[in-house]
Order: C-alpha cells, then sequence, then structure tokens
C-alpha cells in the first residue's frame, strides 16, 4: 500500500468520524480487499453508524409516541373533568331533593319508603365522595410539586380537630410529637395526611379508648420515616399489598363508608416524592402506615419495626 493510499484511507476514517460526532449517519466507508487492521475500523465504523441512526430514529419515533400520549393523555384528562362535572350535578340533586323528600314527608312515610328514600340519598351521596376522591386522585398525579418545609404536627392537629368538630360525640385521643417536620409538597401532604388521620379515624369507631398518633423515626436523617398508628380493628398483613389498590376495600360499605381510594392516593403522593409508603396491622388491635418522602434502599416490608 503506498503512503498515498494510506493517507487516503486513514482521511477517510477521521471523515466517518466526523460525521457520526455531527449525527450524520449518510456516510459509508468502502472497504478494500486486503482485510487488514484498517478494514476491521473502518467496518466497525460502518456498523456503529448504522446502530446509530437506528437507536436516532426510534427515539424520533418514541418522541413523536410521547408527544402524541401527552396530547391524549391532556384530552383525557379533560374529558375526566367535564364527566365529573356532570355527574355530580345530578346526584347532588337526587341527594339534596331525597334528604328533602325525607324531612318533608318523614312522618307520612310507611318504614319501607322511608327505608327506600334513606337508600337512595346514601347511594347519592356515596356516588358523590367517589366522584371526588377519583378527582383528588387525578390532582395528585398531575399537580406540579413544590417543596416546602411543612409542620406536620401542626397540620395533622388541624385535621384532629376538624374531624373532632364534625363527629362531636367521639372522644379519640391524639397523640403527636411536636414539631415534625418534613420537606415536600404541602397541598399534597394535606391531602395525605387527610386520608390517613381520616382512616385511622373510621377505623377506631368501634373501639373503645380510641387513639390514634403521629410519629417520626430518625428525623435528623436525610429520609425519615413518618408513621400514623391507631388502635383500631386493624387488618391481616396479607392484604397490606393490595390495601393501596384503587377500590380495594377489606370491609363492606355498610360496616365502613368509604370509596376505596384513600389509602390509594396516599401511594399516588409518597410516590410524587419519590418516597416509600406501606402498612402493618394486628387484627382488632390496629395498624400503623409508615412513609419516608424521598428514596431509600432499604425494603420495608422487610425492615424491622424501629418502635
Amino acid at each position: 500500500m503506498t503512503e498515498q493510499e494510506l493517507d487516503h484511507r486513514w482521511n477517510a476514517i477521521l471523515g466517518m468520524l466526523e460525521s457520526i460526532a455531527a449525527l450524520d449517519f449518510s456516510r459509508t466507508l468502502e472497504l478494500s480487499d486486503k482485510s487488514d487492521h484498517m478494514d476491521a475500523v473502518a467496518s466497525g465504523l460502518n456498523m456503529l453508524s448504522e446502530e446509530l441512526q437506528a437507536n436516532v430514529v426510534a427515539r424520533s419515533k418514541l418522541e413523536e409516541l410521547v408527544k402524541e400520549l401527552e396530547v391524549a393523555n391532556q384530552e383525557l384528562q379533560a374529558f375526566g373533568d367535564a364527566l365529573a362535572h356532570d355527574l355530580r350535578n345530578p346526584l347532588l340533586i337526587v341527594t339534596n331533593f331525597s334528604h328533602q323528600l325525607y324531612e318533608t314527608l318523614g312522618d307520612s312515610l310507611s318504614e319501607q319508603q322511608r327505608d327506600d328514600v334513606q337508600r337512595i340519598w346514601a347511594a347519592g351521596r356515596h356516588m358523590v365522595h367517589i366522584i371526588d376522591d377519583l378527582r383528588d386522585l387525578a390532582d395528585v398525579n398531575r399537580a406540579e410539586l413544590h417543596r416546602t418545609e411543612v409542620d406536620l404536627s401542626m397540620l395533622a392537629q388541624e385535621i384532629i380537630d376538624n374531624l373532632s368538630v364534625l363527629v362531636p360525640d367521639r372522644n379519640v385521643r391524639f397523640e403527636v410529637e411536636p414539631g415534625i417536620k418534613a420537606l415536600g409538597d404541602k397541598t399534597l401532604l394535606t391531602i395525605l395526611l387527610t386520608n390517613l388521620l381520616q382512616n385511622a379515624w373510621k377505623y377506631t369507631a368501634p373501639t373503645q379508648d380510641a387513639w390514634i398518633e403521629l410519629g417520626v423515626t430518625e428525623a435528623d436523617s436525610d429520609f425519615p420515616t413518618y408513621h400514623v398508628r391507631d388502635n383500631g380493628i386493624g387488618f391481616d398483613n396479607a392484604n397490606r399489598e393490595k390495601i393501596f389498590e384503587s377500590f380495594e376495600r377489606l370491609h363492606t360499605r355498610m360496616e365502613f363508608a368509604g370509596s376505596g381510594l384513600g389509602l390509594a392516593t396516599v401511594e399516588r403522593v409518597v410516590r410524587r416524592h419519590g418516597g416509600l409508603v406501606w402498612g402493618e396491622g394486628v387484627p382488632g388491635e390496629g395498624a400503623v402506615f409508615r412513609f419516608t418522602l424521598g428514596s431509600s434502599s432499604t425494603d420495608p416490608l422487610t425492615a424491622e419495626d424501629p418502635t
């Protein structure tokens, strides 16, 4: 091979490298009949160029698909909002008028008629709650995250105070460590604590001397573990994974009211913060729900109870 031929082949290889660096995959190196090291390099560059071009094409298609999915998701969200609005209004009419009917004609109705009207009212209210909970769940998924320092102790006390006002005949002892702080989105953390505390409030209803606790372990660490604990009816740990699924209920609506979306919403909020949530229960003795608001390398389902 002459020096001129050698320079020509090197220049072709360098040109090929420059084209690849510029994301131009249209060039192809010709191979000689010598099958030497330079041919091996040229062949490798040709293969690399083909693979990179295929990746670029695939990425372009993926970007187009992502854009199409984003548009479809926005349209689906708009449809869901409109549907929730259109369903909620007639349901409120049904519930309000059935309640008004019961109050107005209650004395003149037979026992069966009063029961029927109450069933209509209860079913309508249940559907309204499901629609509201579904909207909350959708809002959790699309809300922009704004992390600030949030005082969970004060937030939880406000939620418990509001529950106490709504059910003044209940006496539930609430224990909370003062000054529990978390770095997260206040709106979403309010939704999280509201669902966990409402859950504890509901499932301690049959319990005498009911109590609910909010606490934290390793508060000074990068990823503290928060918990909401109660001495309510508890649950079987065999069900601790599926309780975070939407519409999953371990008890009938006749036993305990609810949409089955509360813990699913909690899981979404925690996931949005990059954390983990898990529950542990003992039937008849109570339950505890723990969560973090950041990444963790520890499997919570096998971790030892720190308390």
